[in-house]
Parts: structure tokens; sequence; C-alpha cells
């Protein structure tokens, strides 16, 4: 996934349009499923959101845009940028994931530079600012997307402090969160997760399993069957003998 950069940079002062350029270039589904099935080894799960599809915060009806190269150097040259626009992504190292993603956006017209870092300068970054794009993989860790969103990227957040969250949409996760009737609070969520689509403000690409190990007298562990990794079902799981 792609986070923006400090709000000052150039990246964060696109509009709309420009981001959706760079959005309509993202992999169509079956594409995705390509890039998940040759680098994952089974282990990824292409997707266009943050929460993965097994999460109860999923928005199964979220859309995915087409593969249209086309639309997005149409998009490009409408905003201002018809001969492309530089690009920069801080990355843990170059391996083919990122590769594959530089050659898809240079196809349209952005010219890729690639940064390479090691883990400590990567979380420095994220607590510290970064200009650009940041290549990140975080477990959403709740069933609750709302909640989830604010401890990440929510402006009282200590990491990921480049990255700003339009003011209408905190509302909304504001209200989500003080909303007690889970129906509506789902409602809100799915509006949420539509509204940060529509943005463009990250470009997902994929959902990766964890493993766990687990001894096989554990039964009905509940692991992974709520949210990315932290949650569990103490009250059905069970010793076999």
């Amino acid at each position: 996934r792609f986070d923006h950069g400090d709000p000052e940079s150039f990246c964060m002062q696109w509009d709309k349009q420009t981001r959706g350029g760079r959005g309509y270039r993202r992999l169509e589904q079956d594409r995705e499923k390509a890039m998940a099935d040759a680098l994952g080894y089974g282990y990824l799960i292409p997707n266009n959101q943050w929460s993965p599809p097994f999460n109860p915060s999923y928005y199964a009806d979220l859309p995915s845009r087409d593969y249209n190269p086309d639309k997005a150097k149409e998009l490009l040259a409408e905003a201002g940028y018809p001969n492309g626009v530089k690009l920069h992504i801080i990355t843990i190292g170059i391996e083919a994931e990122i590769l594959s993603v530089q050659q898809y956006l240079e196809d349209v017209g952005f010219d890729v530079e690639l940064e390479s870092v090691d883990n400590a300068k990567f979380w420095n970054y994220c607590y510290q600012g970064w200009t650009g794009l940041l290549n990140v993989g975080y477990a959403i860790g709740s069933d609750n997307f709302p909640s989830a969103l604010k401890a990440y990227f929510g402006p009282t957040s200590v990491i990921n402090v480049s990255v700003k969250i339009p003011d209408e949409i905190l509302e909304k996760v504001d209200a989500a969160l003080l909303e007690h009737d889970p129906v509506k609070a789902k409602a809100l969520s799915d509006e949420i997760i539509k509204d940060l689509y529509d943005d463009c403000w990250m470009v997902p690409l994929y959902s990766n399993a964890m493993g766990f190990i687990l001894h096989p007298d554990v039964k009905d562990s509940g692991i992974e069957a709520f949210a990315d990794w932290s949650q569990w079902a103490p009250e059905t799981c069970w010793l076999d003998r």
C-alpha cells in the first residue's frame, strides 16, 4: 500500500484528478490476482482496500477501477501534466513487487524514483515524516475500521505523521465511533472506506495471510476469524486430548 507524504510536498498538493490518474493506473482485478499469485505463493489476496476480505469491516461492494492507461494519461493531461510527472516512492528493499509498480506507473508517464531504505530508516520516516509516497504494510488489527484508521492515521497519531485525512472524513470517523447501532456503524464505516477510495489517499495492492503455529490440540481458537492478527475467541477455544 502507498501512502501520501508530507502535506507540504508536491505530491500532496496534487488535486484529486491527478491522484485519480495514478489510481486508474492501478492494477485491474485480474492483474492484481496475477501479481498476488506470482509473488505471494498463495499467501497474498488481491484487494482494493485496507480491510482484508475476512475482516468484518471489509466493504464488499467497493468498486475496483479498471485497468485503463489511456484514462490515466487523460486525467494527468487535464490536471496539467501532459508530459508526465515525477514520483518518489520510499520502500524497504527493492523487490519484484515494487519494480512491477514502478513499471505500471511509468507506462502512463510517471517518472518514478525509488528510494530503498532499511527498517530503521523506514520507521524514522513513519515517525518523523517523509516526502512522496511510502510503501507500507500494516495489519488493521481490529474489526472496527474507523478506530484503526484514527489510531494509525488520525491527527493525534504518533506515526504516519505525513498523512492528512480530510476533515470531513474525520468527522464521519468520529460519528461512526459514537454510533451504538452496529448496522448504522457499519454503514458509516463503508461510507468512510468509499470516501477514502474516491480520494485516492492510498493505493492498496493486496492483503497477506499471517502464519500462526498452533498445537494440533488447540481447537476453535478464532485466530484470523475476526481481524488480522490480534483477536481470538477464548470463549470457544478448547484443547483436545
